[in-house]
């Protein structure tokens, strides 16, 4: 009976999750022969949850057409994850990441300066919802276009009015201070009818990210709790603004105001998006956490993704094997073991030895990929039995 991996990884210096999860799977089918090996890199809703999420769902992406945070248009993918496509995957940032460019000095139109707009992520969502999907998943990672998420609803079809009653574009504009009137109208009954999961990063969950404009950070305050309480009064809709965190994007505002959303952190959402709890649960198998340090994966303040791992191990009773770039200390070792039974090996890349030259600093992306996996093929050249040897039983619960 075949062995069956899964491959659970972060980011390892200086390798995206989603690379280190591909070296690996590569060395372990070249060396293991007829093993079953799944990739689950720890996605959190910014570069690579598109990726992800179609290899773990055998889903589908088109390329499309969509207005960047400047204006242009760029090419960006929209991925189609869940049977039958039916849940669309945005990686918002891919879109509408917020210029390098300093916001323009505000002028008597504009008080706020431009900063970017949020207009292609409604043009994403609008071409997920035609394609067919009943749900869709909005990755959020910052920095973002700051315009509060206006031009993702203008794209969506809601009208921004001015005190004469002209529409408002915040396409090319953020003119927050001329808004006094909100139509809805024009919504389709396919986006009211559809469920919205917004992804939170770990970086946007605790606030870890800087302002990405120089604006008056109390007047874009002031203006967003006056639109709040005019959508109150005229629309019956109710932002929370004590949730709107002012040194972001503050997208999280159109995101409650316009559309149906529900705020996740995003890389739970993504285990349970990419169902690997139903393919332990049913298949059984070894888990291979990869991570840079072993208190990424195993401490109470690993990323909710890893602790979340650990849950599900935990609960489908299934081995994990940890291998991690920074030596751990025999001491924390022996005690995470303790705290986690399932917790069977951890292997330090960095103590693998390489008759190579040794690796300048500066060296280019692919000379430290060519080390990186000359490590792990002899890793797992070396332990390959050992990993064999840890077979799974089938899952307690399903």
């Amino acid at each position: 009976m075949p062995q069956n991996f899964y491959i659970v990884s972060h980011p390892v210096a200086p390798f995206p999750a989603t690379e280190v999860a591909s070296l690996a799977a590569k060395n372990l089918r070249a060396q293991i022969k007829g093993s079953k090996v799944m990739q689950f890199p720890l996605v959190e809703g910014g570069e690579g949850t598109i990726e992800q999420l179609i290899t773990s769902t055998l889903g589908s992406f088109l390329e499309v057409e969509a207005t960047s945070a400047s204006g242009e248009q760029l090419i960006v993918p929209l991925g189609f994850a869940g049977e039958g496509g039916s849940i669309g995957v945005i990686e918002m940032r891919a879109i509408a990441e917020a210029p390098a460019v300093a916001a323009p000095k505000p002028t008597k139109k504009n008080r706020l300066g431009f900063s970017g707009t949020t207009f292609g992520i409604g043009e994403l969502i609008a071409d997920a919802l035609d394609e067919g999907a009943f749900s869709v998943i909005l990755g959020w990672d910052e920095p973002l276009a700051k315009d509060a998420g206006f031009g993702m609803a203008q794209a969506l079809g809601v009208k921004f009015l001015d005190a004469a009653g002209k529409q408002l574009d915040f396409k090319s504009e953020t003119p927050l201070g001329d808004v006094q009137a909100i139509d809805l109208s024009s919504r389709s009954f396919q986006l009211m009818s559809s469920k919205f999961f917004i992804a939170r990063s770990e970086a946007v969950r605790n606030g870890n990210f800087e302002r990405q404009v120089t604006v008056d950070q109390t007047l874009f305050e002031n203006e967003l709790i006056r639109i709040a309480a005019l959508l109150k009064k005229e629309n019956n809709t109710t932002v929370d603004m004590t949730k709107v965190n002012l040194g972001g994007s503050c997208i999280e505002f159109g995101l409650s105001a316009f559309l149906n959303s529900e705020f996740k952190d995003g890389g739970p959402l993504a285990l349970e998006a990419s169902n690997i709890r139903g393919n332990l649960a049913t298949q059984g198998g070894t888990i291979i956490f990869f991570a840079e340090r072993l208190e990424d994966i195993a401490s109470d303040r690993a990323p909710l993704a890893s602790r979340e791992i650990m849950r599900i191990a935990t609960e489908c009773n299934i081995p994990i094997i940890a291998i991690i770039n920074e030596p751990a200390k025999p001491a924390s070792e022996s005690r995470y073991k303790k705290k986690h039974p399932l917790l069977q090996e951890v292997y330090c890349l960095a103590e693998v030895p390489l008759f190579f030259a040794p690796l300048a600093p500066d060296a280019p992306h692919t000379e430290k990929r060519r080390y990186f996996s000359a490590r792990l093929e002899k890793l797992i050249g070396l332990k390959s039995e050992e990993l064999k040897a840890t077979a799974a039983p089938a899952a307690a619960t399903v």
